[in-house]
Order: structure tokens, then sequence, then C-alpha cells
């Protein structure tokens, strides 16, 4: 979720795309505003900038000021953001059902899922699975009710006095909902050892960013992006610094994020009587 940091760097990679729309090769290289620029988050240290400015090289700095207010009007409900590519498979013929693909990482575990005489049975993979240790979890699960259940390489076989239905491979996904919205003032400022220089990066700049609308964020938000202001420093304590801040607001959501799985089967469990009614047997339904 985007937090301060991630505001911060997003405007960071911002500039230096507009500074540098091809990465630069080396430290001094020239930006197409002139003059070498070096584009980081934070407040910049006196003795870097003073080497430096000394060796001809700009600074361009995202640093957050103190204007901040929340700008929450409702929560939201769970969207989905993402969702995970299945990379295995199975395949049922005949008595036989196949697992194929490749293991998934522990990152997309997989939930699979197969129907044996209506009933499902489920096993979700592990980190260390192999396609032969999946086929022999399911068969094993399979095998506790289903005698004559056993798995073969990467096949499960079932006795042939048994219903084999469908076959199905879930995998996961993520939502999330915006818990808050803060809108917060950032100052962009452009350090130079010359006026030229600074109005030369800052006349690149600025355009870019004032028709910017929104700032992309690394989990896949945006941030509403608006202008707030260009104070100019001439004299300053050094005479060889000069100094412009480009003043722009950010209002980014900060979201909540849960990882949510494919539902492979559903189960009706009633157990308890209502108005004389006598409770229902545990049943797994299958609604394909």
């Amino acid at each position: 979720m985007s937090d301060l940091s991630d505001v911060q760097n997003s405007l960071v990679t911002l500039c230096a795309g507009i500074l540098y729309p091809t990465p630069p090769t080396a430290p001094a290289q020239p930006s197409v505003a002139g003059p070498a620029v070096r584009i980081f988050p934070g407040w910049p240290l006196k003795k870097q900038v003073d080497a430096d400015l000394a060796n001809g090289i700009c600074t361009v700095s995202v640093y957050p000021t103190d204007m901040e207010r929340n700008t929450t009007r409702y929560l939201s409900k769970y969207r989905k953001l993402s969702i995970n590519t299945p990379t295995l498979t199975l395949t049922a013929s005949g008595q036989t059902v196949t697992v194929g693909g490749s293991a998934p990482p522990a990152s997309n575990a997989h939930n699979l899922a197969v129907f044996v005489n209506r009933v499902p049975y489920v096993y979700q993979t592990q980190p260390a699975d192999t396609l032969f240790t999946i086929a022999a979890a399911l068969a094993e699960l399979i095998a506790a009710v289903v005698p004559g259940t056993v798995s073969n390489g990467v096949a499960i076989v079932l006795p042939d006095d048994a219903v084999l239905g469908p076959v199905r491979v879930g995998i996961t996904g993520t939502s999330g909902r915006k818990i808050r919205n803060t809108q917060r003032v950032f100052r962009i400022t452009v350090w130079s050892d010359k006026p030229e220089k600074r109005d030369a990066i800052a006349g690149v700049l600025d355009p870019v960013l004032a028709v910017t609308p929104f700032v992309s964020m690394s989990d896949g938000t945006r941030g509403k992006f608006e202008y707030r202001g260009s104070p100019e420093t001439d004299q300053f304590e050094k005479s060889t610094l000069y100094k412009r801040d480009l003043m722009y607001a950010v209002d980014y959501p900060t979201m909540q994020l849960v990882t949510v799985p494919q539902i492979v089967a559903v189960e009706i469990n009633v157990s308890a009587s209502v108005d004389g009614v006598p409770p229902f047997t545990p049943v797994a339904t299958d609604f394909s």
C-alpha cells in the first residue's frame, strides 16, 4: 500500500523520467535540460551539495513538507487488484486425473479440487511440492474415503466404481480497499551553481509536472497531482547556490490489502434444527 515514502519515490521516478528519458549511464551525464542532475528523495546533505556544485552537477530533491490534511470522504469496498497466473493443470479422462504444468512458488499457492462421488477433495500446494507429491497428496485424500484410489507418478487413478466429477485449479489474488486519503504537499527543489542552470532545469520539469494529473504508485494506485507554487531563492548563504522550489500536492490513498483464494468447492453444512425440522447431514455439493 502507498505511504509517504512510496509517494516520494514515485515523484523521484517522475522527475528522473522527465530529465532523463533515457536512463543515464554515467553520474555526470547531461540531462535534457543541459546540466547534469542528481535526483533523489529526501533533503540533500550540505557536504554532498557542495561537492556536486563544485563539479557542475545540479540537484533535484523531493521532500515532503508539513502541509498535510485528511481528505477521506468514505471507506470503499474491497475490489480486485490483481490475480496470479495458474501454473498447474488438472486433466480428467476416464478414471484418471493427471497433474500437469509446473509446481507454483510459495507466493502463488494453488487449491486443487477433485470431485469424486459428488464430494470435493481439496489440496493446497506447499512450497516444496512437485507434480508427483501433489498427485500423491490428492490420491491419499481421496483414498481415505474411496478405497482403491492410488497415485501413479503424476496420475491419480480411481477405482472402476467411483464417479469422477469436475476437476478444478484455484489460484489466489489480491483485493484491496481504501482506508484513508491523504493530501500532502511536496517540495521538488532545484539546486544549482548558476541561475541559468536552475532556470533550465525548472523550465523542463515544471511544464510536464503541471500537465500530469495523477502520479502512479508502485502498488498500482494513483494520487491526484496539483500545483501549489514556485518560490525562488537567489540570495543564499553561498553565492554559488541558486534554488527554486516547485510545490506540488499529492492526494493519495492508503490501502488495506488481503490475499484471497478462488472458490473451487462450496460446502453446505446445516447442523441446527429449526422449528422442529431435524438437522441435515453435512453435504458437500457440486454446483458445476
